[in-house]
């Protein structure tokens, strides 16, 4: 009754009755609709980086990303960002000795922390902007917190 699954089976090809795994003729997994190295664009590849003499970053990356809370704020409260971050870097660089314009993940969460901060500032008089191991040197990590008061907010948007 079942000898017409013989073959099927000599040979070493295995359907799975709901279609998701192939068994090849090597035994050899692989999940159905899983691209293959073949079918990667070139940029999702580990090597693409060496071939095209980089670290495999595109300029389009070197832009800071945007908080998903930006879309939310005013006019002048996206005014006032580009004001207050070069406050608090300078801040940052005298009180830490480090200066962070050239770290992007230290200006990203910057970024992150004033738009947060601007969006705290709607219904409080105050809000405090906490950044721990903003910056390393040799002497440990550096760390960064500073109250921001609506009339310095208020302040920046002029």
């Amino acid at each position: 009754m079942l000898d017409f699954l013989l073959p099927a089976l000599a040979i070493g090809v295995l359907i799975a009755v709901t279609g998701l795994m192939i068994l090849s003729r090597r035994r050899k997994v692989r999940t159905v609709g899983e691209p293959t190295a073949t079918e990667l664009p070139p940029a999702a590849s580990p090597s693409s980086a060496s071939r095209r003499g980089g670290d495999g970053l595109d300029q389009a990356e070197d832009a800071l990303t945007p908080p998903p809370a930006l879309a939310s704020l005013t006019g002048d409260e996206r005014s006032a960002i580009a004001w207050l971050q070069d406050q608090f870097r300078s801040e940052i660089e005298q009180t830490t000795g480090i200066d962070i314009s050239a770290d992007r993940m230290a200006q990203q969460r910057l970024l992150e922390a004033i738009v947060a901060a601007l969006l705290e500032l709607r219904g409080k008089p105050s809000t405090t902007i906490n950044l721990p191991f903003i910056a390393v040197d040799a002497g440990g990590p550096k760390h960064f917190s500073r109250e921001l008061t609506a009339i310095e907010a208020e302040a920046a948007r002029a």
